[in-house]
Parts: structure tokens; sequence; C-alpha cells
């Protein structure tokens, strides 16, 4: 547990920790339950076929926004030269390397689970 969490947790106690036994057997009681109706075969793998361009071009994207955040923040021009350049490697090269690096990853976690 990390120090966040912990700070939180203690924080919050005074509120959730009358309930907890009550709140912990209720989701164990619950818990079996949820796993009956799974059914493996038909989850669908996000990065098959040409998906790994679209999450790869999607990641990119969010990266660059972030960028647009982050930058002014920090007292880069957004409006340069430099900047357009890096949005445009990020989004068109970095994305879907992400992309095909997560194709692989679930290939290959995919045929151990098989």
């Amino acid at each position: 547990m990390n120090l966040t969490t912990r700070l939180v947790l203690t924080i919050t106690f005074p509120v959730w920790g009358w309930f907890k036994n009550s709140l912990k057997q209720r989701w164990l009681e619950k818990q079996p339950g949820r796993y009956n109706e799974i059914e493996m075969d038909q989850i669908e793998n996000p990065f098959e076929g040409r998906g790994w361009i679209k999450e790869g071009l999607g990641w990119g994207i969010l990266t660059s926004i972030l960028l647009l955040i982050f930058f002014p923040i920090v007292g880069i021009d957004i409006l340069s030269k430099q900047f357009v350049v890096t949005v445009l490697s990020l989004v068109f090269i970095s994305g879907p390397l992400f992309g095909f690096i997560m194709k692989l990853f679930f290939e290959q976690t995919g045929s151990k689970a098989a």
C-alpha cells in the first residue's frame, strides 16, 4: 500500500470504518457469482487485425492533447515549429509504434493462455 492510499484511507476512515466488516462480508458473498457467466472465448482482442493502428493513433492523439495542456504551463510556445514537429512525431510515429508493441504483447500472452 502506497503513502497516498494509506493517507486517503486514514482520513476517510470515520466515514467507512463503521461499515467495514459488513461491506466486506457482502462483497465476499457476491464475488463468486461474478465469475460464473464469464465466457473467455467471446472476449475480443482490440489489437487484432488493424485495430492496433486505431489504438496507437488514439494514444498518440491523447499524448498530444496532454502536451497542449502541459507545454504552456512549463513555458514552451505551442505555436512554434518545434512543437508542431514534436506533436506530429508523437501522433504519427510513436502512437502506432505503441499500438504495434501492444499488439505483439497481446498476441504473445494470448497464445500462452490458450
